[in-house]
């Protein structure tokens, strides 16, 4: 049983380069591997040292997928990483209690049990740790997303925590309540972003270089330039914006929201003019797949969006895909992609192709 767990244990070292099918079927291994042989299994868990490189997150993850069957444990577990953590120095405390936050994919689902485990994690707001209480606010807003209702007292734990002495805990409790608290109601919202932002003139910088920015991420995605090309830009557009506007002695409200505003629309046009101007003719180039992997999921995100890392130049370029794309990726060893330069000399690409094999 040892070597057998050993070899599930190795796979799992290995799991952000795994494909989906891959995943699953390691998953699956591991999951027939507890049942039959549960209490050796919580034994050699229990042996391992927890922190965020290691593969107690993936292991938690996996089990999850049988949450009433394993609650227990996973209450175990949670007591055993909190008393770890509160003991350990404060720089190692983040990591020893990083695989605690897989213990969402048991928050965000309903069964029996699960009431026991929100009692266990409300216990954990008395922690020692401000790591532990950081992660155990974050869980109970989880369970009160899952049923507004049922647990409504999830809810008022976290507003006791906006008044923490503690800056990190009180900040997170404010942004938990806020995101709780908030409604899909266009108007009000508008005007609460408004209200923030006076006079108008700086409202509408601002504001549009944070829409800009959405485009700008699409744009350098597809430019071969260094991201300290991007920070230069910015700063040395921003800087002057700022200056001018400071010495025209306007609040330092709305000279903060010029800099912001005037230095992400510079980058963007800078990117666009580039991109949509090309000054020669485009040539095809293949390259050898380098990486690959997943960014990580949002709390309302349905996946993980997987990218591809090649180099070229000396460069190593990352480039995203869409949820509906995942196959393709797993399947492709080759990036084909048709380059040209742009209108400031930054080379571009406009055309990509995924491929199984060089052809």
């Amino acid at each position: 049983m040892d070597g057998q767990f050993e070899k599930i244990k190795e796979k799992f070292e290995t799991y952000s380069n795994l494909n989906v099918s891959e995943r699953q079927v390691i998953q699956n291994d591991l999951l027939v591997f507890a049942r039959k042989n549960r209490e050796f299994f919580i034994l050699k868990i229990r042996e391992i040292e927890p922190n965020e490189k290691y593969v107690l997150f993936e292991f938690y993850e996996t089990l999850s997928q049988e949450a009433e069957f394993w609650v227990d444990f996973i209450i175990y577990e949670f007591n055993r990483i909190k008393h770890l953590t509160e003991t350990a120095k404060k720089k190692e405390q983040k990591s020893i209690s990083y695989p605690l936050t897989a213990l969402s994919f048991f928050t965000q689902q309903n069964f029996n049990g699960i009431e026991k485990l929100k009692t266990t994690i409300k216990s954990g707001l008395h922690s020692k740790s401000e790591n532990i209480v950081l992660i155990c606010l974050d869980l109970l807003a989880d369970f009160y997303h899952l049923n507004k209702i049922k647990h409504l007292d999830c809810k008022l734990e976290i507003e006791r925590y906006q008044n923490s002495k503690s800056k990190q805990i009180a900040q997170l409790a404010k942004e938990l309540i806020k995101e709780i608290d908030s409604t899909p109601k266009k108007n009000s919202t508008l005007k609460k972003i408004v209200s923030l932002f006076i006079p108008s003139y700086t409202n509408v910088i601002f504001f549009s270089g944070i829409l800009l920015s959405i485009k700008t991420i699409g744009l350098f995605n597809d430019t071969f330039v260094a991201f300290s090309s991007v920070v230069f830009v910015f700063t040395i557009v921003a800087v002057l914006s700022g200056l001018i506007h400071y010495f025209r002695k306007q609040n330092k409200k709305d000279v903060l929201g010029i800099i912001i505003g005037y230095g992400l629309i510079s980058v963007f046009l800078w990117l666009f003019l580039n991109f949509n101007f090309p000054q020669s003719e485009l040539k095809s180039e293949v390259f050898k797949i380098k990486e690959k992997g997943m960014l990580a999921k949002g709390r309302y995100s349905k996946c993980r969006k997987p990218y591809i890392v090649f180099s070229r130049k000396d460069m190593n370029k990352r480039l995203d895909y869409n949820c509906s794309e995942q196959e393709l990726v797993d399947k492709s060893n080759f990036i084909k992609i048709e380059t040209a330069n742009g209108l400031f000399g930054l080379e571009i690409i406009k055309q990509k192709e995924l491929m199984e094999n060089e052809k």
